[in-house]
This record gives structure tokens, sequence and C-alpha cells, in this order.
């Protein structure tokens, strides 16, 4: 981004941006949770079938049908991952083409808070309940009473590990992949969205950012060429760079400068700063003509140097 845009969460469109991304992660959460309930009744569904149809399975009699029950678990783990998946890839393409880069930073900063504390949460709790269906094993000492394995707070705990398997192996987890996953595609898309939702300079030649709204760049010239000690003072600067892919890449600024900076001899000195923009006689503008109007101390000395030189 240009050093005059930035991500402001006082804009609607990038505040509901921001409240969409906090959505995102319990979106996801609730579809990956949803598809290992669905996988593991369908698992238990064969499971019993075969114990129905292939007699003596128990007493190791008859070989089960294994491959049946990794079939069900691999297909699910494909076909269940597609709508988190697409959620994921979708979301970023459709904000940041639609509306900008602007609210598609808004929808990352929504996505990471909320996909960071949501990971740690599911992690932490489902480890929990995990170890205590597990701590039965030795014994629980509830009321002054030790409750083992098959005890009904043993068969309580097992209920609660049914949430807190998906929470701690599969929910939680994917958060970093939800959070990494989107990140990636926004910068994939980032070179293409550039300037959209801005309208920086809108095929027009208008500037519209702060200090030159409605104002064309011949405008901004000349208001820069107008502008006096202590008033504000605006110009239009073209920056042009290469990004990683060899693409050439021109970006609009509008630069405004407030108070005792903006005088001619500041906006000049800002102007010559930029490769292409410099004007070695531009210390002979009236600027430097009187000491008191250069603020710069460096600018001045220069200024008055090429002046004696000049007279010379």
């Amino acid at each position: 981004m240009p050093d005059n845009q930035h991500i402001d969460i006082y804009k609607a469109d990038v505040l509901a941006g921001l409240f969409v991304g906090g959505m995102i992660p319990f979106i996801f959460s609730a579809l990956a949770i949803s598809a290992v309930g669905r996988a593991a009744m369908a698992m238990v569904e064969e499971v019993r079938r075969q114990f129905r149809e292939i007699p003596g399975i128990m007493e190791y009699k008859a070989k089960p049908e294994y491959e049946k029950c990794v079939a069900i678990s691999t297909q699910a783990s494909i076909r269940e991952m597609i709508a988190p998946g697409l959620i994921a890839l979708i979301t970023p393409i459709v904000v940041g083409f639609i509306f900008g880069p602007e609210v598609l930073g808004g929808l990352l900063a929504g996505v990471t808070v909320s996909g960071v504390l949501m990971g740690m949460f599911q992690s932490n709790a489902g480890g929990a309940w995990d170890n205590a269906k597990k701590s039965f094993e030795k014994g629980v000492l509830i009321n002054g009473e030790t409750f083992y394995k098959k005890s009904e707070p043993h068969k309580a705990a097992v209920t609660g590990d049914t949430v807190g398997d998906p929470f701690k192996d599969t929910s939680g987890p994917s958060m970093n992949i939800l959070i990494k996953l989107m990140s990636i595609v926004s910068l994939v898309i980032a070179p293409y969205i550039a300037g959209k939702g801005f309208d920086m300079n809108a095929g027009n030649g208008t500037a519209v950012t702060a200090g030159c709204e409605g104002m064309s760049k011949e405008d901004c010239a000349a208001k820069m060429e107008n502008c006096e000690g202590g008033k504000n003072c605006t110009y239009l600067l073209d920056t042009t760079y290469t990004d990683a892919e060899g693409h050439k890449i021109v970006e609009k600024k509008c630069i405004v400068m407030n108070d005792a900076a903006c005088d001619m001899a500041s906006c000049e000195k800002a102007k010559c700063e930029t490769p292409g923009k410099c004007d070695p006689a531009s210390c002979d503008k009236p600027c430097c003509a009187d000491k008191k109007h250069c603020t710069n101390e460096e600018m001045k000395k220069e200024c008055c140097k090429k002046k004696e030189e000049a007279s010379k």
C-alpha cells in the first residue's frame, strides 16, 4: 500500500469485514466437527452391519472387512472437507476483488484474532476432556468415593470425550491451516487487487485522497506552486516500482504538508527526492531569496550556496 493509505476500522465496510472474518473460524469449526460426527456414525453403522452379517467375529472365527472401514474414513476425510476448504479459498478472493484490499485486511485481522483464540481454546478443552476420560483407568476420587471404568461418571466422561476428540484432533489444529491458507491466498491476489476500493486514480486523472479531493493532477501541481509558508500545500507524486514478477506498477500519491513545514523549500525538497523529478535549479526559486523562508537548515545552506555560486 502507498504510505498515505492504511486500514481504518472506523470505516463501515472495513468493520464489516472484521466481523465477517471473526465469524469464519466458528463456521469452519462447526463444519469440521459435524464432519467428524458424520464419519464416526458411518463407521459405527458399518461395524454393526458386520457384526450382524458376519458371525464369529467376536470369537475370532471370522475375519472382519477392515477395508470397508478404512474406505469410510478416507472418503469422509476428502468429501467432508470440501465445504470448509472452499470457504478458506473463496472468501478472500471474493472480498478482495469486490470490496478492495482494505476490507480484505479487516477480514484477515478478524480471522487471525478469532482463529488463534479458537484454536487455543479447542486444543486445551479437548485435551482436558480426553484426559478426564483416561483418568478413570486409575480411578477418580469424587466426593470421597473412587470411581473406575464403566461407572456412571466414566460414562459421562466418555460422552464429553466425543466432543473433546474432534476439538483437539480436528477443529483446533485446523485453525492454523485456516489462517495460513486465507493469508496465502490474499498474498497471491494482492498484486491484482491493488488500488481496488480506493480509487486513487479513477481513470480520469483525478486524485481522491485527503488534501486533493476532486483535484486533477494539473490542479494539484498548481496548488503546489502556489503554496505559502504556514499554509497547506499538496502535490501529486508518481512512484514507479517493479514487483517480484517483473510487473511495472505506478502508484499515485497525493502528498499533504501542513503548518510550518509547508513552504516552497520543503515542497521542492520533497519533490526532488523522487527519481526523475529532481530539478537542479530548484534552489534558485524565490524561497531562497529570503533565509527566513527556508525552514530546513540543510536546505537553507544548500540554497544559499548555490545562490552565491550563481552570483559569481
